[in-house]
């Protein structure tokens, strides 16, 4: 089941719109369930009458029968605001792109939305985030500042970071916490695929407890293929619960 709702995000200077998937049996049981929150929710729910998405995620999180609350956060439609609010590493032009959005958008979702969230929904304490390109940068970002259980990530745009992400990692590693990590490799640059390994190597030899790799060199990271890994990207953070 899929619901949206809107909020007026003062702190963000704009509308949030949000898609919540509920478990199957939510209005059958009294129960607290863990979050998946999703970043560019626009790609992966429809909201209201708006059909935009790419990726039916909705679907694949009633064929495993899941048992979170998954919210879904949809991004500005300005590609440099949306880069803004989700990677605070970016090393590009910053000409049109101001990162300290980015903190802002995170202390908001910790400090002011999920509390709503919380009277809204049977949240239990365990968050994990659900993150695509630079969607997965933020997630990266929050997995180690705030009190998070795990991350998803897909084709985490690396070559577009500088090297303070790895500084935050080492810094804030916690081995306990879960991290699914995929990237297509067809047709992709060797800058992507060095940066891609790097990142694989550093987190391996941190020694985590949960972290699962999935490289597929004959796929791209098309939405079509993503598509076809969200399964066991969602299987790791689905065992714990």
């Amino acid at each position: 089941m899929v619901e949206g709702f809107k909020l007026t995000a003062k702190k963000l200077k704009r509308y949030l719109k949000i898609s919540t998937h509920l478990p199957k049996d939510y209005y059958e049981t009294n129960k607290e369930y863990p979050m998946l929150l999703v970043f560019d929710g626009d790609l992966f729910f429809s909201f209201l009458t708006e059909d935009d998405k790419k990726i039916n995620l909705a679907k694949k999180l009633d064929e495993i029968n899941s048992k979170f609350i998954t919210i879904g956060l949809f991004s500005p439609k300005i590609p440099e605001w949306r880069i803004s609010e989700l990677n605070p590493y970016y090393n590009g032009d910053k000409s049109d792109v101001d990162t300290t959005l980015s903190i802002n958008y995170y202390d908001y979702i910790i400090n002011e939305l999920l509390p709503i969230l919380k009277v809204k929904y049977r949240l239990n304490n365990e968050i994990y985030l659900f993150g695509l390109n630079e969607g997965a940068i933020a997630s990266i970002y929050m997995l180690y500042h705030y009190d998070i259980n795990g991350a998803i990530l897909f084709n985490p745009v690396l070559e577009e970071c500088n090297d303070k992400l790895y500084e935050d990692i080492n810094n804030s590693f916690d081995k306990s916490k879960r991290l699914y990590l995929y990237k297509g490799g067809k047709d992709i640059s060797d800058t992507e695929l060095n940066n891609f390994y790097k990142f694989e190597e550093f987190i391996e030899n941190k020694n985590p407890l949960y972290f699962m790799v999935d490289y597929d060199k004959n796929r791209d990271n098309s939405y079509d293929s993503i598509d076809k890994h969200i399964n066991s990207s969602l299987e790791l953070v689905k065992a714990k619960i």
